[in-house]
């Protein structure tokens, strides 16, 4: 994952962890990323590790969201 520190992004990539963070609108920023990541196949494999350790932070099935956001209302 390349992104901007925009949004949610920052949120959750994690710079050289699960992907690469670039300033938003900076081009030249984005084509180094771009270039760094497809030059260098054990970073991209150690970036591509991360992002999937990291997936599982995110990733819930219906149910399991559904529990964790009625937890979130009964404790407000």
């Amino acid at each position: 994952m390349i992104g901007s520190r925009t949004g949610g992004t920052p949120d959750i990539v994690r710079h050289g962890i699960n992907g690469l963070l670039v300033e938003p609108e900076d081009v030249e920023e984005l084509a180094e990323a771009i270039v760094l990541v497809l030059s260098d196949r054990e970073r991209a494999l150690r970036l591509a590790a991360g992002a999937r350790q990291s997936a599982v932070e995110w990733t819930q099935t219906p149910e399991e969201f559904a529990a964790s956001v009625r937890a979130l209302v009964e404790r407000a």
